[in-house]
């Protein structure tokens, strides 16, 4: 019984020296450690901590590869290996608010002047970058903008010459690097391929009206810049400008649309 008794203890020591010398293994080999509150651990060596963003490199890392981690998802961290800094505040005493990942969209511009469009957005696991895929389709077949050959800069504010397009993209987002919600806004650009086809005027046939125009395929790679405001869980207001790239500035147009999240 006395024998039983010691092996017990002795167990017992050892699970206990087990966990005391956890922590000094990461200060003797020189690691960072983050702790976050999904009860997991990071071993990272911290390169800079400031403001509510830890930026830290991982075992393996090739020179000039970093990460970012807000620090409303860590509990703590151990920082140089002596240094312990307890994350206590205001998000601390209230449940952490996730993005939705998913997202339909269509903008009013277009939609109010017979331009059906609809885009989904699907965000990435790690909250920095997102896949969009979408379509335009023109029901206002009187409108008289066409597309010529001749091309200007900034010389069309919508998407009128279209017949319709495909739209397939990604979307970046700079200020925010996870799904947490930090704010009551947020802030994506990105870039995507319109395909389709639109009014192209010919030269060759001409009316009392003007010129003939005829479908023609069309290509576009976009530039574009937006902002959604959390109305709601599931509800954003987006605001923001689509430029072309290619063609350089002849689509230059703002945008107001509306956002459902599931």
């Amino acid at each position: 019984m006395i024998t039983e008794t010691l092996a017990m203890k002795i167990l017992q020591l050892r699970g206990v020296l087990f966990f005391l010398l956890l922590p000094i293994s990461g200060i003797l080999s020189g690691q960072d450690i983050l702790y976050k509150k999904d009860s997991t651990l990071l071993k990272v060596k911290i390169v800079d901590l400031s403001g509510k963003t830890v930026k830290y490199k991982l075992a393996g890392d090739s020179e000039g590869t970093y990460h970012l981690m807000s620090t409303s998802l860590l509990d703590s961290l151990n920082y140089s290996g002596n240094k312990a800094i307890a994350f206590m505040n205001a998000l601390d005493n209230k449940p952490l608010k996730r993005m939705d990942r998913n997202y339909l969209s269509t903008e009013l511009f277009n939609l109010f002047t017979g331009k059906a469009n609809l885009d989904y957005e699907r965000i990435s696991k790690t909250g920095k970058t997102a896949f969009v895929a979408g379509f335009l389709f023109n029901f206002n077949t009187y409108d008289d903008k066409y597309w010529y050959d001749s091309r200007g800069i900034m010389l069309y504010y919508n998407f009128s010459p279209h017949y319709f397009f495909i739209r397939t993209g990604i979307n970046f987002f700079p200020f925010s690097q996870s799904l947490v919600r930090s704010g009551v806004t947020r802030v994506s650009t990105g870039f995507s391929l319109l395909t389709g086809s639109y009014r192209k005027v010919d030269y060759s046939i001409y009316h009392e009206n003007g010129y003939e125009s005829n479908p023609a395929l069309a290509a576009s790679l976009m530039w574009n810049i937006e902002e959604k405001i959390f109305l709601g869980d599931h509800f954003l207001l987006t605001g923001g400008m689509e430029i072309s790239v290619l063609p350089l500035f002849v689509f230059f147009c703002p945008q107001i649309g509306i956002s459902l999240g599931f």
